[in-house]
């Protein structure tokens, strides 16, 4: 979703959504299933963000930031952030909304022994996103990068991941 103007003075992340910063939701789905060791990986009004959500103390969340100089993608963004981080390493996107049972996700991790898991969702309009296609058993084939209709073979995206 498009957020302009909002997003001219403050980063999606912190937008508020009923009053609240979009951040706060996501930090308190962390903090209920017991993760409260949090990096923020920022590059976009850095200091718009540490204002707004300080130490993460109000949250429950001990929160550090990993600055980005120039903005890295995801995978770029996760690995800045790897210096402050030791074990498991749950990421989240800053602009996506979720109720998932990150416990159960966890519980499914460990129980298959995964070096890393993936929380897949479906959509209507997979050409909108990257589509991840598995094998049978569960395990990545590819990751498809917003194909061409001709293309779609599966209509489940990433949301979130685990490590």
């Amino acid at each position: 979703m498009r957020l302009r103007p909002l997003t001219l003075t403050k980063p999606k992340p912190i937008v508020p959504l009923l009053n609240v910063p979009f951040l706060a939701y996501q930090l308190d789905l962390l903090q209920r299933h017991g993760v409260t060791d949090v990096v923020l990986s920022c590059s976009f009004m850095v200091e718009e963000v540490r204002h707004t959500m300080g130490d993460g103390a109000a949250h429950g969340v001990h929160l550090r930031y990993a600055v980005e100089t120039e903005p890295l993608g995801t995978a770029g963004g996760v690995r800045n952030a790897a210096d402050l981080v030791d074990g498991r390493v749950v990421v989240l996107n800053g602009d996506i909304l979720t109720d998932l049972d990150l416990r159960a996700m966890l519980d499914a991790h460990e129980a298959r022994r995964a070096k890393a898991s993936i929380f897949l969702t479906p959509v209507e309009n997979p050409t909108a996103y990257g589509l991840v296609e598995l094998e049978p058993d569960g395990r990545v084939r590819r990751f498809l990068e917003k194909p061409g209709w001709d293309e779609v073979t599966t209509n489940t995206i990433t949301a979130e991941s685990v490590s």
